[in-house]
């Protein structure tokens, strides 16, 4: 039996076996190779790497020093002429680093073979033995003893291997050049992730004048009006590095107005967020202006660039605009008529806007509950318009309010201008409201309190009033109050017209008036009248016309008021003792009365 090697015979597939073999590629196989079509793809992969590296290790280094110097803003620095030249060094250089891949050549069949062989450690050529073919078939004897030794040989294909690819590129880099080159890049490459960075178009973007353009450039930054501060002109100076961070309220406007025939834009970049912004362009060609405004609400770097070159950059620490503070600057109490007294403290760094009063019942409402009244307005007055500190009182008559003698929780609430809120720690109190010395005016404030917080409750004070009102000599009714009781009743009783029920809150406060004062409640009404508008003209600082107007409306309501108060007083049998008395101190009171409104007077316009 005669054989021949693989190298003789590569291109001569046996009879039967080989048919239709390619010569080389990674595809190429035989029925007889049984290593399989991925481990010789692969074995053709890792020889011509070996074979191919090498001769592209200088223009693999030539494009590391590229990109290096791309990243690293060189081009950036370099007038046209210049970047125009260092782009044909870079040229001719890699053209030449490309020269040693003329002598590359592809791996063939037969090489690709005794890699595996070798990579597996198969001796004596088992692999290569399955493309081999008889010299002289046709000797029944010779092809059976041919036919035992490939069976024989592919008995010990088992676990091919491939090899790893090991190129040597020593032969062209003796020193390793190219091994810290991408090191290098890689540096570069985080270097253009910041401001100064560059990038790889670079080199082939035509050279900006910086001057020139930030010469027809203007930037500034626009507080919000309530900050009365003015603009904030920015540096037309190109210091990328090192720059002075201007500090800025949230909130400002950013402008900048270009003037020119560059194709500008502005980029705002905060941490690891880029915006691009458009800009709004007037003119036709040539020169024509581009406007940009966007809002700061984070800090951040603007860049602002020319033919998408950054030609001046600005860091913005955009500060937020404080909360306001408000807090009492002593307990809430009630004063000496009965009204809720509150003294605070307001602070903000750019003034409070408003101030008010959030009154919240202790005992929650249940989950069905109808309240009939919303929870009392406490506008609070401010110690000057747009106070940025300072304290000031204010009394709040909220006698006649449903909730007056309710547990409640009460929370000072200040603004900004921004919409900002603060607000003060919660207060627990009984809210103020009038003393009632008539037991059955206290009985009707009670229900009607009870009535206002659930209209479920509705039934129980109706029967209460029914009850009551049945009975006028036993509780000492007046026909007045009588009759306005069972009107009250009758509004109450069906329980279901919301607003009917409102109506029957207002009715039952004038009936409990009138059992405690009589006839002196109208005048006591109009005289609390005259002293909120009088309070609030104040509050709002009203003309001195106004004031005048409102001050003899005082006078007038005071006057009535004693007048009243001292024929009540004579009318009561038990109080004839003190009429004397009561006489003096009206003589008093109306003596002195002018002389007491005239410095009211005098003060409210000082």
């Amino acid at each position: 039996m005669e054989e021949t090697s693989a190298s003789e015979n590569r291109g001569t597939p046996a009879a039967g076996k080989n048919s239709g073999v390619a010569e080389n590629g990674p595809n190429s196989g035989t029925e007889g190779f049984k290593a399989g079509r991925s481990t010789y793809a692969l074995a053709w992969l890792a020889e011509t790497w070996e074979r191919l590296w090498p001769t592209l290790v200088w223009a693999f280094s030539v494009i590391c020093v590229f990109a290096a110097v791309s990243w690293f803003g060189l081009w950036l620095r370099l007038p046209d002429m210049a970047r125009f030249a260092g782009l044909g060094v870079f040229a001719i250089v890699l053209i030449a680093s490309l020269w040693p891949v003329r002598n590359f050549r592809s791996p063939t069949r037969g090489e690709i073979l005794h890699r595996i062989e070798r990579a597996s450690g198969l001796p004596h050529r088992p692999v290569t033995a399955q493309e081999d073919s008889m010299a002289k078939p046709g000797d029944a004897f010779s092809e059976a003893l041919w036919r035992v030794h490939r069976e024989r040989m592919a008995a010990r294909l088992k676990n091919l291997s491939s090899g790893t690819a090991k190129p040597d590129a020593t032969r062209f880099d003796r020193y390793a050049v190219h091994a810290f080159l991408p090191i290098i890049a890689f540096v570069a490459w985080g270097f253009s992730q910041t401001p100064s960075g560059g990038r790889l178009v670079d080199a082939f973007s035509p050279h900006v004048d910086a001057a020139t353009v930030l010469s027809r450039l203007d930037a500034w930054v626009d507080y919000p009006d309530y900050a009365a501060k003015p603009p904030v002109y920015l540096s037309r100076e190109i210091k990328p590095e090192g720059m002075r961070t201007v500090s800025v309220l949230t909130g400002s406007e950013l402008h900048l107005r270009y003037v020119g025939d560059e194709d500008v834009s502005l980029r705002y970049i905060a941490g690891d967020n880029e915006t691009e912004l458009a800009p709004e362009e007037q003119g036709g060609a040539g020169s024509r202006e581009a406007a940009f405004t966007t809002k700061l609400t984070t800090s951040g770097v603007v860049e602002f660039l020319a033919r998408n070159k950054p030609v001046a950059r600005w860091p913005l620490d955009v500060i937020a605009d404080a909360v306001p503070q408000i807090e009492f600057s002593e307990a809430p109490g009630a004063s000496q008529t009965g009204s809720l007294e509150l003294s605070y403290t307001v602070k903000d760094d750019y003034g409070v806007v408003s101030a008010r009063g959030l009154v919240e019942p202790v005992e929650k409402p249940a989950a069905n509950a109808r309240p009939l009244v919303e929870a009392p307005e406490l506008s609070l007055p401010l110690p000057r318009a747009r106070a940025k500190s300072g304290t000031t009182r204010v009394n709040r008559d909220l006698s006649s309010h449903p909730w007056a003698g309710s547990e409640v929780d009460i929370t000072l609430e200040a603004t900004d201008d921004p919409g900002q809120i603060g607000r003060s720690a919660p207060h627990r109190m009984t809210l103020p409201g009038r003393n009632f010395t008539n037991p059955l005016a206290r009985a009707l404030v009670e229900q009607r309190r009870i009535l206002a917080m659930d209209a479920n409750n509705s039934r129980y004070v109706a029967d209460m009033l029914d009850a009551v009102s049945s009975f006028p000599e036993v509780f000492e009714i007046n026909a007045g109050a009588y009759m306005a009781m069972r009107a009250a009743y009758r509004m109450i009783s069906p329980g279901d017209d919301d607003e009917k029920l409102k109506e029957s809150l207002d009715l039952l406060w004038e009936t409990a008036l009138n059992l405690e004062l009589g006839n002196l409640s109208d005048v006591e009404r109009r005289l609390r009248e005259a002293q909120d508008k009088l309070s609030k003209a104040l509050e709002n600082d009203a003309s001195d016309e106004e004031i005048e107007k409102l001050m003899e409306e005082l006078r007038q309501a005071m006057s009535d008021f004693l007048e009243q108060l001292a024929k009540e007083m004579a009318k009561a049998p038990q109080q004839q003792n003190q009429n004397n008395a009561m006489n003096n101190m009206q003589t008093l009171t109306q003596r002195d009365l002018e002389r007491m409104m005239d410095r009211i007077e005098n003060l409210a316009r000082s």
